[in-house]
């Protein structure tokens, strides 16, 4: 088995302004093409949708390589990469800071 780097692009508009991303799935498989069906079947899992802020997939853009990992870092947070990543980092802290109480 091979370990794939699967990465998709994300797109979803913020008002009129539209946002792209990826979001990335590395997965164990005998060949590309099954590594790209797979990580295509979790891309289109209410889970991964949720995870990426409900941004659209675009398979047609899809990249799939041997992974190496001193050159590609395994997704953190469950698959997030690319400019949303950063934005839902925002998010979470922004969530993270409204739940602790003011001392």
């Amino acid at each position: 088995m091979t370990r794939w780097a699967v990465t998709v692009p994300t797109y979803r508009n913020l008002g009129d302004q539209e946002v792209h991303g990826v979001q990335t799935w590395i997965v164990e498989s005998c060949s590309r093409a099954a590594a790209e069906r797979q990580a295509l079947a979790q891309a289109f899992t209410g889970d991964a949708r949720r995870h990426r802020g409900g941004a659209a997939v675009d398979p047609m853009g899809l990249r799939c390589n041997i992974w190496d990992p001193s050159e590609l870092h395994a997704p953190d947070h469950h698959g997030w990469r690319g400019s949303d990543h950063q934005s839902h980092l925002a998010r979470s802290r922004r969530t993270d800071n409204r739940s602790t109480p003011n001392t």
